[in-house]
């Protein structure tokens, strides 16, 4: 029995449901954040009286922080919710810092035995200005990792298989092709958050798109780090189906104020 189900579809975006452990998670869904240390809005208010159903939050962060102690409270109980919750897996630390110290077989037992709902693998993200050697070596060991990930016992953990290769669009579609032979849960793509803060969304729709008619249309696919509300809608409408931000916590330390149209400066309202 398939996990998603797609109930209705127009242009490349559909409505569905994805099941989890935890309840099921109805699609297109997006994943508020959650600093497991700075939990600047209690989870339980996100997923009660905001209303979603789903959160994101990061078992490298735990694991560095917690180790074990985490996996005695258990992931749910940590956060003080009883909703799906996805683990990312270091990924962004590994962009932002050039490495972490954990190995990709560690933290995804990790993911496991801290009851995530859906965990994601340590994959490389692409680097922006990065040159097109060095990213085909990430996007290859990105695989290498997949291939990896894929034959180790998950219970009924979902996992995540992203695809990489930024603004390299023949990387993004040997990526996606690579990693549509393995039989992940979801898809991911990787590596829009750079494209999106220097707001090239025509580079962000050709990757979408590139890696979109590469994967399997049978699966979920999540856009990673997509959280600005402009955006959302016309990826939606290029088949994505999950979406993951910090910017409503993000945006707000700076003072600023998404709405469906504009993202305004406090500064600048009357």
């Amino acid at each position: 029995m398939s996990i998603f189900e797609i109930k209705e579809k127009d242009l490349l975006g559909r409505i569905g449901s994805l099941k989890t452990k935890h309840g099921t998670i109805e699609t297109p869904a997006i994943a508020p954040v959650i600093h497991p240390i700075k939990n600047i809005i209690d989870p339980l208010t996100i997923v009660e009286k905001i209303g979603f159903n789903l959160v994101m939050t990061n078992s490298y962060i735990i694991w560095r922080r917690y180790g074990e102690v985490a996996v005695e409270i258990g992931l749910h109980n940590m956060l003080g919710i009883d909703k799906p919750i996805m683990t990312d897996s270091g990924a962004y630390q590994l962009m932002t810092y050039g490495k972490v110290e954990v190995s990709p077989k560690e933290i995804l037992e990790y993911q496991v035995n801290l009851g995530s709902d859906i965990g994601v693998i340590l994959d490389i993200p692409t680097r922006y200005q990065s040159p097109y050697d060095e990213v085909k070596r990430e996007v290859d060991e990105t695989i290498r990792r997949a291939k990896e990930a894929i034959t180790l016992d998950r219970e009924d953990m979902l996992l995540v298989g992203p695809v990489q290769g930024g603004k390299y669009t023949n990387l993004v579609a040997y990526s996606a092709r690579q990693i549509s032979t393995l039989d992940f849960d979801i898809y991911a793509i990787g590596g829009p958050t750079q494209i999106m803060e220097n707001y090239l969304y025509d580079e962000l729709v050709t990757l979408v798109m590139t890696a979109k008619m590469n994967l399997p249309i049978c699966k979920p696919i999540h856009l990673f780090g997509a959280g600005n509300p402009i955006m959302i809608p016309l990826a939606v409408a290029m088949g994505m189906d999950l979406f993951d931000s910090a910017s409503y916590i993000l945006y707000a330390q700076k003072k600023r104020y998404m709405t469906p149209n504009k993202i305004y400066n406090f500064k600048n309202l009357k």
